[in-house]
């Protein structure tokens, strides 16, 4: 019995990937260019309001959610990001928010002053804190 490899179904898959990962470095560059543009008062307002926002998803039936979804959004157009969230990127519902919604922005650089990486955070996290 052979299998048959879906080459032509791979390579689809893969120009999709490839697809969506260059229009989220656009949509992460973008943010960027805003973020960067705004003074500290600034981003310490927009990430207090984001950190409101996204605490009432906690309170919130599911049927209740776009509003707020939109919110968060819009303010990650104006330039917020999710570092006023305590220990953010720990909790699960925080770290699916993030990954949907808004870059996170922990102030650290990773590597090539990119965002570290997931295997990054679980080596992170068996090591403890530097």
């Amino acid at each position: 019995m052979e299998l048959n490899f879906p080459t032509e179904l791979f390579l689809q898959i893969k120009q999709e990937l490839l697809s969506a990962r260059n229009d989220l470095e656009k949509e992460k560059a973008i943010w960027a260019g805003v973020r960067n543009a705004l003074d500290n008062t600034q981003v310490n307002v927009l990430d207090e309001q984001f950190k409101a926002e996204f605490e009432k998803l906690g309170n919130v039936p599911s049927t209740g959610l776009q509003p707020i979804l939109q919110s968060l959004r819009e303010l990650v157009q104006q330039g917020a990001a999710a570092t006023a969230i305590e220990n953010a990127g720990e909790d699960s519902r925080e770290i699916e928010i993030e990954r949907e919604i808004v870059p996170f922005d922990d102030r650290r650089e990773g590597r090539d002053r990119e965002r570290p990486g997931r295997e990054d955070w679980r080596l992170a996290r068996h090591r403890g804190p530097a």
